[in-house]
């Protein structure tokens, strides 16, 4: 018995159709409809979006951080820390406000050798005699501790998370609505050709 016989070779290999030759072919198609165009945009939209609200939060993060460095710079060269001694002993924080933190009479050397007190907020435990460091301005007064890179950081990451869930929220959520918007669209032109073409097709014309 003879074998049979090899399928002939094709003299060139098959072509194969690129991406966007099968979109094309997929909008040749007449059940293509213009949703499944705006739905097609739509993802790509979609990824441009989203990718556009990283690019967004990042760089408002950073250009936060910069400012906040930057300010903070500015007014740490105006400042300088002296050594402050508690003369009293830490008075607890009122009832109706526990975020106070406790208070002392504190003293300490000014420029020029003057001897400043004051009623300060202190560590909590502290004991009396010990020693604190306070931050003055170029006029002598109390003023708040420098800023941290560490908090300045933490400060712009939170920045920009608020950004990037709010814009990424109002990507998907357009992206969602129209998306329904489409999908009631076709229903509703779906149901209208039913009622034109289904007596036809049953044979109850």
């Amino acid at each position: 018995m003879a074998a049979p016989a090899a399928a002939p070779t094709p003299p060139f290999p098959e072509h194969r159709r690129s991406r966007r030759g099968t979109a094309l072919d997929l909008r040749r198609n007449p059940l293509w409809r213009p949703s499944d165009s705006l739905r097609s945009r739509l993802r790509v939209l979609l990824v441009v979006g989203l990718l556009a609200s990283v690019g967004l939060s990042a760089g408002l993060a950073v250009a936060r951080y910069r400012d906040d460095r930057a300010a903070e710079l500015r007014r740490d060269a105006r400042l300088h820390s002296v050594q402050a001694v508690i003369l009293t002993a830490p008075g607890r924080a009122p009832a109706n406000d526990p975020a106070a933190g406790a208070t002392a009479q504190v003293r300490w050397d000014g420029q020029g050798g003057t001897v400043h007190q004051a009623t300060l907020a202190v560590p909590d435990g502290a004991a009396v005699g010990a020693r604190i460091q306070l931050w003055l301005d170029s006029t002598g007064k109390v003023s708040a501790a420098p800023v941290t890179a560490g908090a300045s950081a933490a400060s712009a990451v939170f920045l920009g998370t608020l950004v990037l869930l709010a814009a990424a929220g109002l990507v998907t959520g357009t992206h969602s609505a129209i998306r329904t918007w489409a999908d009631h669209t076709d229903d509703h032109h779906w149901e209208q050709d039913w009622r034109l073409f289904e007596p036809t097709w049953s044979h109850r014309a």
